[in-house]
């Protein structure tokens, strides 16, 4: 009976060991002991029943909240603008973009970019920071003409853009003064 008694605690204790809970806001996923850590993604185990789950590279799908969630501790990727020409991309949305030269920044094309949104700041004084749409898309500002640059040239100044509908980038913050170019 000494026995029995004795294998069932350790075999109770043995696998409580080796099992936990998951929890997703306060639901029970159940009891668990394996965990599958994929591409990007890191495991870590830092001892007192902590475990870690660290990214590291790119998510290859959306990160999507219920609306009260939040994210926090990242910065803006910035982009300087130290050439001639600045071609933005859609894997840079959200990103800052700094002139060291003078020089023009060409937005990507809306309708490939909905929901993108760029900071653009003049970074060198008296040099012109052009920012120019495709061909077919407009920036909501000055001359509101498909293809029309706007420019600034003063330390500072910055425009947020946002891509808000198929051919329109609309300025949701303006610093500073930006003009028609043509």
């Amino acid at each position: 009976m000494k026995l029995l008694l004795s294998f069932i605690l350790m075999v109770t204790f043995t696998f409580s060991a080796y099992s936990f809970e998951g929890l997703n806001s306060g639901t029970s996923l159940k009891i668990f002991n394996r965990i599958n850590c994929g591409t990007s993604v890191t495991c870590s185990r830092t001892g007192n029943g902590i475990f870690n789950i660290d990214t590291s590279g790119s998510f290859a799908s959306d990160i999507i909240g219920d609306g009260s969630d939040v994210l926090y501790g990242f910065r803006d990727n910035q982009v300087t603008g130290d050439t001639a020409t600045t071609t933005l991309t859609v894997s840079l949305c959200g990103s800052t973009v700094l002139n060291a030269t003078a020089s023009a920044v060409i937005l990507p094309l809306v309708s490939d970019s909905l929901g993108c949104k760029f900071t653009v700041v003049v970074g060198l004084d008296g040099s012109n920071l052009d920012i120019t749409p495709t061909a077919t898309d407009t920036i909501v500002f000055g001359g509101d003409a498909a293809g029309d640059s706007i420019r600034s040239s003063t330390y500072g100044h910055n425009i947020t853009l946002i891509a808000a509908t198929p051919t329109f980038w609309i300025p949701v913050t303006v610093t500073g003064t930006f003009t028609d170019v043509n």
